[in-house]
This record gives C-alpha cells, structure tokens and sequence, in this order.
C-alpha cells in the first residue's frame, strides 16, 4: 500500500516525468509532437498543439511528420480552427458541401465554413481535391482570404504572384520560402505561416481601418493573448511576464528549458488560450549552461569582465555593474548575489540562465550542504557531503495514516556530524524526514521517496542552504545504489601533497579492479584489508569505496606446491626466489622477497604486495600433515560443511579443501563438493580476524 500510495502521489506532483498527467496549474506538458524536436517549426507546431489547432493524424504526443504535406480538406480544419470559427465547422458538420467530387465527411463542416468565410472557391470545374496535397500558392491564397478585409487590398495582376508578394509584405509567411509557388506546402511551413498570420491585424468598418486589438494572437491590446517580455517568476499556479501576472494553464508547453526555472530572467513568448490562461511559453533568446562551480575570476586583459568558471573550465561572463541574482536551494527569498563572500563555493552544481548577449541572467545553485564536517559551523561544505542510510521508517501521521514521509536515518557510528535543530550543535546519527516537497534522485534520475533504502550512499540538500533546521527544509536528496564486491587481492596507499589515498585491489572470478578509498571512511580501517578477505563495498558517486555492506573472509589459504631460485653468473643480477602456490586448483607463481620459504606440501597464507605483486611474508604454516584427527563430516552440501570432532561440532564456511593420496603422496583441491557424510580427514583452522579459516584434507588410501 505504501509504494501504490506514493506512486501516486508522486505521480500526481509531476516532477518533469512527462507522463501526460496534469493536476496542478502550471504543470510541464511533455512535448506536444515527437519528432519535432530541433526543427525549425518546433515551437509553432507545439503552440498549434497547445492551442488546440492541429493535432496531428495521431494526436498530440505522436507523430505529426513536419516535412510531409497536408491535404486541402486538412488545411481547412486548421485555418477555421485557428482562426476562431471552430464552432461554426462543428455546426455545419451534418451539411454536405456543394463540390462536384467527393469531401470526406470529417471535414464538412470545416469546408463549409472556410466557403462561408470566404477562404476557398474550389476549382474552376466544380470540384474541391479534398485530398490534394495543398501547394504553397492556395496557403498563402487562403490565409490572406482568412483575416478580415486583406483580401481587398491584395493588387490586381497574376494569381498566385500578386497575393505572394501581399502575404510577404504584410506578414503572414512567418519568414518561410514561397519562392516555388506550385510545390506541396510543408506541415511544418504551414504551421510557421498559421501562427503569422494568427498575429495579423484585420481591416473592420468602410472605409477599411485597421483593427489593431483584434489579431488572434493579440499583442498588448485590450484583449492581448500573446505576450513578449522577461520571464520574472513561475510558480503557484502563475507567471509574471514583464509588468503582467498571468494565470497559468493545466498543463503549459514549455520550448527551450526543461523546467520554467531555466526561462526565468530570460525574454520569451508567452501564449494565453481562450480562457486567459497561459497555456505555452518559449524563449525568445538566451540560453541555459549548466555545469559544477570552480570559481569565479576577472578576464586578464580586462578587469571589468568577470566570470563564473565551471570544473570542465567552461566559463561564463556577466556584467560587473549588474551582477545577477542567485537562488540557493530553490530559496529566492533573500537578495543574494554571485560575487557575495560564500555564495559559491567549489563544487556547487549550478543552472546559469543567460540571456541574448551570453551573460550570466539568474543563477540556480544546488548545493549538498546537510552533512558536515564536525566543525563547528552550520555551513561547513568542503568535506563530508555523503553517509549511508542506517534505517528508514514511515512517518505516521496523528490519524494513524501512513502516508508521505519516508524519515532516513545515518549509521549512528558515523564520523560525520550533523545540525540538531537546536543552535547548531552537530550530532553523529541524526534522522531526517524526507518531506513531499523533496526532489529525489537515485543514481542521478528522479525517484520517489520510499525507493531510498537502507544501505544506500546518500546526501542531502536544504531549503535556502541554511542547515537543517526543520523537517521540510529538506530541498533535495540523493542516494548513490551501486556496490563492489570480490576477493582482496591487495592494498596500497598513495601520499601526495594532498593527501594519502588508500587504493584496494579487488578480484571477482578472472576479473580484478583497483578502487581508491573515500576519506575519511565509515569504517573501521585493519584487518579487514588482509588479503583473501572477501567484501562488499558500497560505492559513492564518484565509485569510491564508501562503506562495508557486508564483510566475510574466502579461503585465503594456498597450498605449497613447488619452488625454484634462479642465480645468475655476473655479480650484479641478484639471485630471484620463486614460490609456487596451489589455490582452489590454479596454480600461481610469485616472486618472493626476503622471505623463508616454506617447505612443499605446506598450507600456508601468503602476503603479496599490491605494488610489486611479490610475496612478502606468510602466516601460519599449517604443516605438511594435518595433526588433529576428527571422526567426519555430518552434514554437507553447497558452500559449507559441519564437521564432527570430540568437542562437538564445527561449521564451517571457509576452507582450503583437498583430498590426499597416501599412495602418491599428492594433494587435490576438491572444494566443499567433494566432501559427502561419514567422510573421515583431517583439518586444522587459523583464526583470520573474527572468522576461522580451515584446511581440511580427506586422506585417500
């Protein structure tokens, strides 16, 4: 019930999903064709689409084919539609029209009513061609027909040339070439030319005056439906345009950003639908960059252009004597501004909004502030931005409604600390509520708040950069879900002037990779690097090791099963020692340093060295004969066995595993498989940290 439930209301919130549900003014529609994007009719295909006026074969959301033609009978829907007698058409539908040949029936009432308006005359032998692509002449023909009192101004002389030249003059071709009069018009031309001429004022009264507040797309007039200035705000369900505080529609088509906020303090063209409502809204100019924050610094040859400099060296200008607004957290309440002490910092992940000129207009910063450092500061940023999540729980409201709030709580050993909510004092093991305003992330793609489990690697942000101060000051978490896990093959440190980083060899089957250790690390630094123990680290985003999810120890025991040393003549070539290891029935040979050699038939646990890959020393050197007798193996199967002695009993989970022929004095690995009950060996154990680590041999005849 919980998941369905915040599905559902996730669902409902719409954060950029594009899933075509809407339940809020000013929700972001998902594009309204799709495969519109990047062409040049994009933004006056997706207004039609927002307005109702064409949807396509397929309807919004689909396909609409922008370089493909479209009939004389689809062109009529369009232009009635677009032009406000959509009511008319649905009227007149039972009205069969007067032409000669076949209409579709769909389209009756469209084509009777573009006759009534005085847009088309069919052909000169009676018949209409409905399905005849339309040709850019009969566009341009019918569009100056479709505004009120045009026609009447378009000079005598050659049809088509003498209306192309009076649309061109007069604006209805949007820019489009109509230089070939008698090919098929483009949907996409088409749409560029509809949306122009729905901006052409008519010619009303006798004489013929022009009405200038009565365009269908209305600039500024008593009855203005189209607006071009700066985005200023965008949010509760309206958007200030320029001066204007307009309401915005369920939902809103948006061209060039992702979200309203990437438009903010940028100039665009904002559209209202019949009822005033803001139903689309385009970037006129600007641009958004995006990048993580390094710092900010003044052009050499000029002191006067300053600059934000980006991780990836990508830099953005603005203006010294008008230095742009950040918002921290999604807090637009407080007059910040880029180059006030501690507004940036490294590592900062920044929206810039820039406007025509390429300058830096508005700056969105997200910034991982809740976990610090332990210093004794509530701002504390430079180190410290993850921990993992020790436990989540529901919140349960006073109804006794489990509902919205998953609360996450850090590992309660954690050597990171956090604000209490009570003057900044900083507590290891804090919990935190993830309030329904949160934006959630799960390995960088928007998630829901109950898909954060225990054990993730996790960061947060709150509201404003402020610190944690109450619960739904929780603007944003991010949780990082991926692990490492093998054998230890190795480890190394590596000290340079920043630091000593801690680097752990990895195997996992034939596979071996090294990974660098996050400082300063959850756990416990030791034992658990001796090489042969086996672990599963949780990796943060940058794929460090971040944490042990679980520890256990393989079979780190090798048998002996060979050496050599090779001496060379001259005297400056050292003398080289050689081992040669049986492990799980693979042989290895190491190089070895310094170190005594143990005899042939031994067991052994070897130290190799991350560095040199030699063996450097060696642990417990069980024998040649296991000396401890037990009576047999009582229960077997898998990747464990139970042994049975004189003292009890003995599980076991980790051993060197090998069947002894006394006929031929040699040894082979035969694993847990081999083993089966009754079975009567030998085994003697080494304690590897916490965990016993056993040989056991099965003696053959």
């Amino acid at each position: 019930m919980k998941k369905l439930l915040y599905t559902v209301l996730i669902a409902a919130m719409v954060f950029g999903f594009g899933t075509g549900a809407f339940g809020a003014a000013g929700d972001i529609a998902p594009p309204a064709f799709s495969d519109i994007a990047g062409h040049e009719a994009e933004g006056d295909l997706t207004l039609l689409g927002a307005l109702g006026v064409f949807t396509g074969e397929s309807g919004l959301g689909g396909v609409v084919k922008p370089n493909d033609s479209l009939t004389r009978a689809q062109f009529c829907k369009v232009v009635v539609t677009a032009m406000g007698r959509g009511s008319t058409a649905l009227g007149l539908m039972g009205l069969r029209p007067t032409f000669s040949d076949e209409v579709p029936a769909w389209a009756w009432g469209y084509v009777n009513t573009a006759m009534f308006m005085g847009v088309i005359n069919g052909y000169a032998d009676g018949t209409f061609g409905a399905g005849n692509p339309v040709k850019y002449d009969e566009t341009v023909t019918m569009l100056v027909r479709a505004v009120a009192g045009h026609k009447d101004f378009v000079p005598a002389g050659i049809w088509p040339y003498n209306f192309l030249f009076y649309a061109v003059d007069n604006g209805f071709t949007g820019g489009v070439d109509v230089g070939v009069p008698s090919q098929p018009c483009t949907r996409g031309d088409m749409a560029q030319m509809m949306v122009a001429t729905m901006q052409v004022d008519p010619f009303v009264g006798r004489p013929l005056e022009v009405d200038e507040e009565g365009a269908v797309l209305e600039i500024d007039g008593a009855k203005a439906n189209l607006f071009e200035d700066t985005l200023i705000t965008y949010a509760g369900g309206t958007a200030t345009i320029g001066a204007d505080t307009e309401t915005l529609a369920d939902p809103v088509y948006l061209l060039g950003g992702k979200s309203a906020n990437e438009l903010i303090s940028n100039p665009v063209m904002a559209v209202a639908n019949k009822l005033g409502k803001i139903v689309f809204i385009e970037r006129s100019s600007g641009n958004v960059v995006k990048g993580v924050f390094s710092k900010l610094d003044h052009d050499a040859a000029d002191e006067a252009k300053t600059y934000i400099e980006f991780a990836d060296g990508t830099t953005v200008y603005y203006s010294s004597t008008t230095v742009p607004h950040v918002v921290w957290n999604g807090d637009a309440g407080h007059d910040r501004h880029v180059n006030g002490a501690g507004v940036l910092l490294a590592g900062d992940e920044l929206t810039i909004n820039v406007d025509k000129y390429g300058k830096v207009a508005l700056v969105y910063v997200l910034r991982w502030d809740l976990v610090n450092s332990g210093v004794d500061s509530p701002l504390v940023y430079t180190h410290g931005k993850w921990d993992y999540v020790s436990s989540t729980v529901e919140k349960t409201h006073m109804h006794g409604i489990t509902e919205i709030g998953t609360t996450f709580a850090y590992t309660a050993d954690s050597p990171y600390y956090y604000n209490d909510n009570a003057g900044y004092e900083f507590l290891a093991g804090a919990s935190f509520e993830i309030p329904d305003t949160a934006l959630v992330f799960l390995n960088g793609v928007l998630a829901d708040r109950d898909d954060i489990l225990k054990r993730d690697v996790i960061k947060g942000a709150t509201a404003g950069c402020e610190g944690y101060l109450e619960a739904d000051d929780l603007f944003a978490v991010s949780a990082a879900r991926a692990v490492a896990e093998g054998s230890i093959v190795s480890f190394r440190d590596n000290t340079t002037s920043s630091g000593t980083t801690r680097y752990v060899t990895l195997q996992s089957g034939d596979t071996t990779k090294e990974y660098a250790v996050k400082s300063p690390y959850p756990g416990p630094l030791g034992w658990e690097y001796t090489p042969g123990g086996l672990h599963k680290y949780a990796l943060d985003e940058k794929g460090k090791l971040f944490w042990d999810v679980a520890y256990g120890v393989s079979n780190p025991v090798v048998l002996v099963t060979g050496s050599y040393v090779v001496t060379h003549a001259d005297t400056v070539t050292p003398t080289h020692t050689y081992l040669t290891v049986d492990k799980g029935g693979v042989s290895t040979t190491y190089e070895c340093d310094e170190m005594e050699l143990p005899e042939v038939g031994n067991f052994v646990i070897l130290t190799i060295s991350g560095t040199t890959g030699h063996a450097t020393d060696l642990e417990n050197d069980f024998g040649a004969t296991p000396t401890t007798w037990y009576e047999g193996v009582v229960e077997a199967g898998g990747d464990t066995c139970t042994l049975s002695w004189e003292s009890g009993y003995e599980f076991v989970k980790t051993a060197a595993i090998y069947s002894y022929s006394v006929a031929d004095e040699e040894y082979t690995w035969i694993g847990f498989a081999g083993l089966a009950v009754d079975d009567e060996l030998y085994f003697d154990y080494y304690l590897l940290g916490t965990t016993n680590v056993f040989v056991i041999v099965r003696i053959d005849p």
